[in-house]
């Protein structure tokens, strides 16, 4: 059994000090008052031993609060191919992966893996091919011990006609566990300033101007999903318990489009609007990290932080880089000033109950794993200094003193 003492717990409802944490059996057991004695037969989970020796750490008035669920997260295509023409092996590349995300109190992903080869933004790790390798490696990885949980969420260009029936298959064998629909078309969503997006493909050094333009010209010839096609897809991700995404809506029409496939989240709403929109439909409003660390996106569409102070952001997530998550959750509540406990919610209870993981997962009470972190308010930002995963401690850290 652990003890949890000396810090300030964050939980749904508020912010508690004076009071321990104690895990038993990889969940948490109670938070009881410092001052009281430990009783297992008034205080404890279910599955709690009576014993009266207890592994004891000092949270040193840190905050206590639950591990970070992050549902998109294209970390792991940097670690899959982290430069032009080196790919690395993919049960790897998880490895590295969670050593990473768990020191940054990521102790669920949600690894965004995207089928999207077309154009001149794609990459290594988005061919048909290596979606595949890594949905594979995936399902191989979690079979055995983890540091963190795995999750898939599948990103289908909309272009990509012929993957569908593989698609089927690996949703027949629950190897899925979000999808989500895109359309990288230039000219609209993501890409709506057409000159914003020329820009961004000079800067990569992709193409020359003409190369771009002949580009565009051919982009609104392809052949893409129908939406009969793309919604009896999601009709069968539904019946296989598959929640379904939105991504870059930048119309009204595009989300009641989504809502009426039976989408659950709205990846990066592009305007207060549409944030709105989605909201009243019942839809969670997912936002990037980086976003809001940097105070803008960008491809120049709706800043986090002015969607944040308008109340319309249920989820942030890491986006591209997991460092961003943890330290734009006190960014938000600083600039907004959102109670805390609330703007937690944002990376941890609101993607568990999107995603049906609530009861169990996304909150310090009583019954659900243990899956915590502790974190220290340093003069550059949060740190994470203890890490839980199903109650073991898998992460310690802290820095030097000089």
């Amino acid at each position: 059994m652990v003890r949890i003492t000396n810090g300030m717990i964050i939980t749904e409802e508020r912010l508690l000090t004076g009071h321990d944490l104690y895990i038993c059996d990889g969940r948490i057991a109670c938070i009881i008052p410092s001052d009281e004695s430990f009783n297992c037969n008034v205080h404890g989970y279910a599955l709690c031993p009576e014993q009266k020796d207890f592994q004891t750490i000092d949270a040193g008035g840190k905050w206590i609060m639950p591990g970070l669920i992050d549902v998109h997260s294209d970390f792991i295509e940097q670690m899959l191919a982290p430069r032009p023409g080196v790919l690395i092996d993919p049960l790897l590349s998880l490895r590295f992966a969670e050593q990473t995300l768990i020191s940054y109190g990521i102790t669920t992903i949600y690894h965004s893996l995207a089928i999207f080869e077309s154009g001149l933004l794609a990459r290594p790790a988005r061919t048909v091919e290596n979606v595949w390798k890594m949905i594979e490696a995936i399902h191989t990885y979690t079979s055995r011990p983890t540091l963190i949980r795995h999750k898939v969420h599948l990103r289908l260009e909309i272009d990509h006609v012929d993957v569908i029936p593989k698609l089927l298959q690996t949703m027949d064998q629950g190897q899925i566990d979000l999808l989500s629909f895109m359309d990288h078309t230039p000219g609209q969503g993501q890409y709506r300033n057409l000159e914003a997006y020329v820009k961004l493909v000079q800067s990569y050094g992709r193409a020359s101007r003409e190369a771009i333009e002949h580009h565009l010209q051919t982009q609104h010839t392809k052949e893409r999903l129908s939406l009969k096609s793309l919604s009896e897809l999601a009709r069968y991700a539904t019946q296989k318990n598959i929640p379904l995404a939105s991504h870059d809506d930048d119309t009204l029409d595009k989300i009641a489009l989504s809502h009426s496939f039976g989408a659950v989240i709205s990846e990066f709403p592009m305007t207060l609007d549409v944030a709105q929109k989605a909201r009243e439909l019942g839809l969670y409003t997912l936002f990037g990290a980086p976003n809001a660390l940097v105070g803008r996106s960008h491809n120049g569409n709706l800043s986090v932080r002015e969607a944040a102070c308008h109340r319309l952001v249920d989820i942030l997530c890491s986006d591209y880089y997991p460092p961003a998550l943890l330290t734009a959750l006190f960014v938000l509540h600083a600039h907004c000033g959102l109670p805390l406990n609330e703007v937690v919610k944002w990376a941890t209870l609101n993607p568990a109950r999107a995603l049906s993981l609530h009861e169990t997962l996304g909150s310090i009470a009583p019954g659900k794993w243990a899956d915590l972190i502790i974190v220290e308010q340093s003069t550059t930002g949060p740190i994470v200094t203890h890490a839980f995963v199903g109650g073991a401690l898998i992460h310690v850290q802290s820095y030097k003193q000089h």
